[in-house]
């Protein structure tokens, strides 16, 4: 068969046509210069000598300062000292000039273990004559290294050839694949790197090298990337370079990947990791909420003290004056003031809460305000976890047990600085060990320069003392419900933060894992299974340093999931009838099963008949008055915690309103009413408007309660 010249084979020969004639046509024209000086210099001592050279090169003609005409030889930068290689990128640049490619790309390899880091390290330098030299380089080979290593192709060359190093160590407790990149930026030169074990020696290039990225990336060129193989702890230098002879770089960046950039801080790996189930959503609990409706004598588990020195008229805390400002709640609060010391001095009065269990995330909240604030007044709130103590010292200055300073309200006595309207302040519990702690909490009316004579100290109240604790709420698991795990990180740094790997199974293996990056202590973790699963704890790593492994997992616990039905959601809104814009409305959303609504009335029936109501009165006035209906609920035979969402009462006559009331729903505990010790769950302010032989409904703030309570309604 004849062989035929396609037009892309021509447009080749062509190509490599004209490279030989212009090539032979420079050498023809150096030759000529060369001969020409050679004549002009004869008979001088200082003939210019042949230049050899192992790359392409550019010739130019200049004056020096003596006027002789000498001959410049500069060599044109390859990415490679392969010619082959070269004439290929030659060629893609000549047919493609707006694309610039490296004639070895290479990618990074993934890191082989699965603790290998994402930070991605960055040196920014340039190699000039002013740093340092070596008087050969390595052969570029155009092959990029790969892990574990790259074969040392020898040196190459005859220098100076400026070079800079970079010193990395693995910190990451495993082997990794590390990704070199580098690029010589605009402004000239090139730069190719090389990785040695430990130390670099520019007299002898091979020994401890390790890999090098085969080719030099070109000014304004592309990035040229490879890698290399680190052992756990061992030190690497990356040596960055120019292939040409006393030419600069003015400016390089190298990114390395899989290597930590800066050392990882201090370990303190964990000593016992417990996995387990947790609760379901939070339940609260009141373990005391005071209203100060009586305070002589103080409500049962208060204590107070006075400190002040010398103590004055009104020493103890004493029942608020509704003169002077009326309770948060009506009809009482505590109250402390000016005349707790004498003359001018410093007023230091205790008040000091029941003892509870002490417990991270509880809170503890109340109500306080003084009188304009023309005289300063302060109020610390503080901690003790000494259990049951109310030792608060000696002095006016002391706090015994309770060091643990929570609030300290206008410590700089300002007149604005303590509210002089109701004001809610809440605190929540930290810095508490795990399990909780016994304590109490304790206001100190605090008053530096106080007294009948000082500039500071006038009258302040406190109402609605309240300390909430919350546990763990049971836990439903059905099919599609989210249930909860979590870890007890014990023994590891202070506030660390962890990846922790747990498994589970089924699938179980490797395919079962799955990790929680930036884990806290104790925090929720919601897992979803779709079958009765078992999960077990893998690993607990410090976040911010690899090599900080906890030991000491523990833990497998089960969560099974149970097929269920789930019903309809009901949503049902209080009021149901018609609204104006802008009126609020409560809806209540209820799931998994129907919604049950129960009306509990001790009435036989809910007609108003005139003229047999009850009303206080004076001569024919109605005063202000209490009534109130206790409920026990057992009897009625619900099942499981529901919400009081409304109170209904008849209304005979109400005229001049409207008529602005009140609505209190307490708890009742202890002996029967009205014994016993009634808490406050909710409170409601409505306002009546005038109406005739009605039943009146009210929407209160919703409260949930358990069908064994006794509820009493105000």
């Amino acid at each position: 068969m004849q062989k035929t010249i396609t037009l892309k084979d021509f447009k080749v020969f062509l190509l490599k046509a004209v490279l030989s004639i212009l090539v032979l046509g420079i050498s023809f024209q150096v030759s000529f210069a060369q001969s020409v000086l050679e004549r002009k210099a004869a008979g001088r001592a200082n003939q210019v000598k042949a230049v050899v050279v192992d790359q392409p090169t550019d010739y130019a003609l200049s004056k020096s300062n003596n006027g002789k005409v000498t001959t410049t030889v500069q060599a044109k930068a390859t990415a490679t000292d392969v010619a082959s290689i070269n004439q290929k990128a030659a060629v893609l640049h000549s047919l493609y000039p707006s694309i610039t490619t490296n004639p070895n790309p290479v990618t990074a390899s993934p890191n082989p273990t699965p603790h290998g880091v994402q930070d991605v390290c960055t040196f920014n330098g340039g190699l000039t004559a002013s740093g340092l030299n070596m008087p050969t380089r390595m052969f570029r080979d155009g092959v990029p290294g790969a892990c574990p290593t790259k074969g040392c192709n020898g040196p190459f060359g005859a220098g100076p050839y400026y070079y800079a190093t970079y010193t990395m160590q693995n910190l990451t407790c495993s082997v990794q694949c590390v990704n070199v990149s580098y690029i010589a930026n605009a402004g000239g030169g090139d730069c190719f790197v090389a990785v040695y074990n430990g130390s670099f020696n520019p007299a002898n290039l091979c020994t401890n090298f390790m890999s090098d990225g085969g080719s030099s990336s070109l000014s304004g060129g592309a990035a040229v990337a490879f890698n290399v193989q680190v052992a756990v702890n061992q030190t690497i230098v990356l040596v960055v370079n120019g292939a040409q002879p006393s030419t600069a770089c003015p400016s390089y960046t190298i990114t390395v990947t899989g290597l930590t950039c800066t050392p990882p801080p201090p370990c303190q790996p964990p000593t016992s990791s417990i996995l387990s189930q947790a609760g379901g959503p939070p339940v609260a609990t009141n373990l005391f909420n005071e209203t100060f409706n009586t305070v002589v004598p103080l409500p049962a588990g208060w204590a107070q003290q006075n400190l002040s020195n010398p103590i004055g008229s009104f020493p103890t805390w004493f029942q608020g004056i509704a003169g002077v400002f009326p309770a948060n709640t009506p009809p009482g609060y505590i109250a402390s003031n000016f005349q707790a010391t004498t003359g001018t001095n410093t007023i230091s009065n205790w008040l000091f809460s029941p003892n509870v269990n002490l417990k991270n995330g509880d809170k503890f909240s109340f109500y306080t305000r003084t009188t304009s604030g023309a005289f300063p007044d302060r109020l610390q709130v503080r901690r003790s976890t000494n259990g049951a103590s109310v030792n608060a010292g000696a002095t006016n200055v002391s706090v015994g047990d309770f060091t643990d300073l929570l609030l300290d309200i206008n410590p700089l006595y300002t007149s604005t600085g303590y509210p002089t309207a109701w004001t809610q302040y809440t605190l929540t519990m930290a810095n508490l060990p795990a399990a909780g702690i016994s304590g109490r909490i304790a206001f100190r009316y605090f008053v530096e320069g106080g007294g009948p004579s000082g500039a500071n100290s006038d009258y302040i109240g406190i109402d609605d003392a309240v300390y909430t604790t919350f546990s763990p709420g049971p836990v439903v698991t059905c099919t599609g419900s989210t249930a909860g795990l979590q870890v007890n990180i014990n023994g590891g740094t202070p506030g660390a933060l962890y990846n922790v790997t747990i498994n589970r199974n089924p699938p179980g293996g490797v395919a079962g894992n799955f990790t929680i990056n930036n884990y806290a202590s104790c925090t929720y973790i919601p897992v979803t299974p779709p079958v009765t699963t078992t999960y077990s704890l893998v690993s607990v790593i410090q976040s911010d340093n690899p090599c900080c492994i906890g030991t000491g997992n523990a833990g497998t616990p089960t969560i099974t999931v149970l097929p269920a039905t789930i019903n309809p959601i009901a949503i049902t809104a209080s009021p149901d009838a018609p609204l104006c814009a802008g009126d609020p409305t409560m809806l209540d959303v209820v799931s998994g099963i129907p919604l049950t609504n129960w009306l509990l009335t001790q009435s036989t029936s809910h007609a108003v008949t005139t003229g047999n109501s009850v009303a206080c009165n004076a001569g024919g006035l109605t005063t202000d008055n209490s009534y109130w209906r206790v409920y026990p609920l057992t009897p009625y035979g619900m099942v499981g915690p529901f919400t009081i969402t409304n109170v209904q009462f008849g209304v005979e006559l109400a005229n001049l309103g409207p008529q602005t009331g009140t609505i209190r729903l307490y708890l009742q505990t202890g002996a029967p009413f009205p014994g016993g010790t009634r808490t406050l769950i909710s409170t409601t302010v409505y306002s009546l408007p005038n109406q005739t032989n009605t039943i009146f409904t009210v929407p209160i703030t919703p409260v949930v309660v358990n069908p064994t309570d006794v509820i009493v309604v105000e």
